[in-house]
C-alpha cells in the first residue's frame, strides 16, 4: 500500500512540474517577444527620426533580438513537438507564429538600412512588426485566462 501510495505521489509531483515548466515556457517567451517587440519599436524610432543614426548600432540591435528570437523559436519548436495537450500546442503555435513575424519584420529593415531606396522593405518590415504586435497582446490576453 506504501508502494503504490509513493508511486502515486511521484507521478504526481512529476506531471506538476512538467505543467508548470509548459506554463513557464510560455511567460517566458511572451516576455521574450514584448522585449524584442519594445527593441523594435525603438529601432522604427530611431531610424525614421534619423537623428544620431548609426547603422552600426542598429545592425547590433538586429543581431541580439534576432538572436533572441531564434533561442526562442528553437525551444518553443522543440516544446511543440513533445507536447500532447492540444490547447498548449495552440499557444506553442502562436508564439512561433508571432516570433516569424519579428523575424521577418527584422530581416526586411536589414534590407531596408543596407539600400534605403528599398522603402518596400521598410514597410514590410513595419506590417510585420505591426501584426506581431496585435497577435503579441491577444496571446497576452489568452495566456492569462
Amino acid at each position: 500500500m506504501k508502494k503504490i501510495l509513493v508511486s502515486t505521489l511521484c507521478l504526481l509531483l512529476l506531471f506538476t512540474n512538467i505543467s508548470f515548466a509548459n506554463s513557464n515556457l510560455v511567460e517566458k517567451s511572451i516576455k521574450d517577444l514584448d522585449m524584442v517587440n519594445n527593441n523594435i519599436n525603438i529601432l522604427f524610432k530611431s531610424i525614421l527620426s534619423k537623428e544620431n543614426l548609426n547603422k552600426d548600432d542598429i545592425f547590433k540591435q538586429v543581431a541580439f533580438n534576432d538572436s533572441i528570437l531564434a533561442e526562442n523559436s528553437d525551444k518553443v519548436i522543440t516544446a511543440y513537438s513533445k507536447e500532447n495537450n492540444l490547447a498548449l500546442k495552440r499557444t506553442y503555435s502562436s508564439i512561433i507564429y508571432v516570433n516569424s513575424l519579428y523575424q521577418l519584420s527584422l530581416s526586411s529593415l536589414l534590407v531596408y538600412l543596407n539600400d534605403t531606396n528599398q522603402l518596400d522593405y521598410f514597410l514590410d518590415a513595419s506590417a510585420s512588426s505591426v501584426t506581431a504586435n496585435t497577435l503579441l497582446l491577444q496571446l497576452k490576453a489568452d495566456s492569462k485566462k
